[in-house]
């Protein structure tokens, strides 16, 4: 067990007071640290008093000892200067050398104070607590944590819910609400920190995010997050360009890698640039139709162990009837943006809090009935739209 430091970073005080207590305890010399600035009831009176020899002096030294251990541990755990001046302004009149308890109360009155200007201050770092889109929620709980271990006092649980209802982004809002409808039928109560958090990363995992911290991402991924094609600035496979180890090289040597790859990928394709389009007959990429190993002129041409695909399969893969059709083969890499693709009788809009899912067709449902005016739908903007039928 390591003897935590401090450097004087104010939101990181909670932290060391909570690690510099559990250290005390272990050590057995945490009753030093009083935070009201008085010592312990068995101190005596002074440095010079008078300490019996036999057992009833022994609360007396235990309690000088505990002391001794606390200075010694608060000098070593600092690490500015500042916070040393607080060791050498602890002596007293009674007690040259200082108190343990006089640092401490001096901490809490430094980095945990109660006066009007503490409240101004939690108040503004509540209102600057922020959450981008497609940000992991534990980055705006993590600020929020900050804040009331630095204001325990001060911030009430009412206003850390305010601070985090405003920083959510929108995609959350709807999470919020029916967290709280929730909570509010099967307890009837409101929903606590905790709760609202356990929806959010619930959500958060529903977007395929896994519980990692993803900085800013607007895409959402439906099927598969292993990108097989070809970085366009590099030329490599296994990337894309915004990910490209060389996106951040742009002098000549990262120009000059790219035009490499580049002339070597020519050279290898008999001087000819690879086709990164689709072929008409198969549906997959990397060839064109009058190159398809699946046609019988290009027979000759099929590897070993090679499968043909049957009409079935082919007209399947390059099924090209409406555009909605092909921007729905291209939702393995990002989801379309048209609403075009609501029309297709097999799309479903799937709720991923797990209450209602909606479609616009009525093709394929059996037992369905007209929907009551209680019956609505809420959508993303918290408004309640009718449905037709359910």
């Amino acid at each position: 067990m390591y003897l935590p430091t401090f450097d004087g970073d104010r939101a990181k005080f909670p932290m060391y007071w909570m690690r510099l207590k559990a250290y005390a305890t272990v050590y057995q010399w945490d009753s030093a640290l009083r935070e009201d600035g008085t010592p312990e009831p068995a101190m005596p009176a002074n440095s010079t008093a008078a300490i019996p020899d036999d057992d009833q002096g022994d609360p007396m030294r235990g309690a000088i000892a505990r002391n001794n251990k606390a200075l010694a541990n608060l000098a070593l755990s600092f690490k500015t200067q500042s916070l040393h001046t607080l060791i050498m302004e602890a002596g007293t009149t009674d007690w040259p050398r200082g108190l343990a308890s006089k640092v401490v109360q001096a901490l809490f009155e430094e980095y945990e104070p109660h006066d009007t200007a503490a409240n101004v201050e939690a108040a503004t770092m509540l209102r600057n607590v922020t959450m981008k889109e497609g940000q992991n929620p534990r980055t705006l709980f993590e600020q929020l944590a900050t804040i009331q271990n630095m204001f325990p006092t001060i911030v009430t649980r009412e206003q850390m819910i305010t601070a985090m209802m405003a920083a959510t982004p929108r995609e959350y809002k709807i999470i919020l609400t029916t967290e709280a409808r929730s909570v509010r039928a099967r307890h009837n109560r409101e929903p606590t920190l905790q709760e609202y958090k356990k929806a959010m990363l619930e959500h958060y995992r529903t977007l395929g995010n896994g519980d990692d911290d993803q900085e800013t991402s607007k895409e959402v991924t439906l099927a598969t997050t292993d990108f097989k094609g070809e970085c366009y600035k590099c030329g490599k496979k296994g990337h894309k360009a915004n990910a490209c180890p060389t996106k951040k090289n742009t002098g000549n040597k990262g120009r000059q890698q790219r035009n490499n790859n580049k002339n070597s990928k020519r050279t290898q394709n008999n001087g000819q640039q690879k086709f990164h389009g689709k072929c008409h007959n198969c549906g997959k990429e990397g060839h064109k139709e009058v190159d398809c190993w699946h046609k019988e002129e290009n027979a000759h041409l099929r590897p070993k162990g090679f499968k043909v695909m049957n009409n079935e399969q082919a007209n399947a893969a390059v099924d090209t009837r409406s555009k909605c059709d092909a921007e729905l083969l291209l939702a393995t890499l990002q989801f379309p943006d048209t609403p075009k693709l609501l029309l297709d009788p097999n799309i479903f809009i799937a709720d991923s809090a797990a209450t209602v899912h909606n479609t616009g067709n009525k093709i394929g449902l059996k037992g369905l009935r007209t929907a009551t005016k209680e019956e609505s739908v809420m959508v993303a903007n918290g408004e309640n739209e009718p449905a037709a039928m359910i």
